[in-house]
């Protein structure tokens, strides 16, 4: 995964809201790979993969709770004291740790990816997504 610089400190990843992402990568993909995590408990959503011969596929996107072990057999890819942002801005430490998950799945085109539809899920957040070639 590759990460964006963040400049305000507030953006660090997607709350999922349906959001479609577009996509410019000119290989055709064969997997997809997902940085995320889910808060409230554990997660499973349906997300869409649109690719450019107007076909979908849907793929179940679970993500165990960041303060617990991995459920869905996500790989642990961060391990970390949790931190949070209370109503005044500041960041608090917690003692317990946390995590955030690894998924790939696979795709079962070989077209290329337009564009990817987030479920309504707020509770599942990707802090990073990419694509695999092999």
């Amino acid at each position: 995964f590759r990460f964006p610089i963040i400049r305000d400190d507030l953006h660090d990843n997607i709350s999922c809201k349906g959001q479609e992402i577009y996509i410019d990568f000119k290989d055709t993909a064969n997997e997809i790979l997902f940085l995320g995590c889910a808060e409230y408990g554990d997660f499973v959503e349906k997300i869409s993969v649109v690719f450019d011969d107007d076909t979908t596929q849907e793929i179940e996107m679970m993500f165990s709770d960041w303060y617990n072990n991995p459920i869905f057999g996500e790989k642990i890819a961060l391990k970390q004291k949790a931190i949070y942002r209370n109503s005044q801005g500041k960041l608090n430490f917690l003692a317990r740790d946390n995590y955030l998950f690894a998924r790939n799945y696979c795709l079962n085109s070989t077209a290329r990816i337009m564009k990817i539809i987030l479920p309504e899920c707020p509770n599942i957040h990707i802090h990073a997504i990419t694509l695999g070639v092999y």
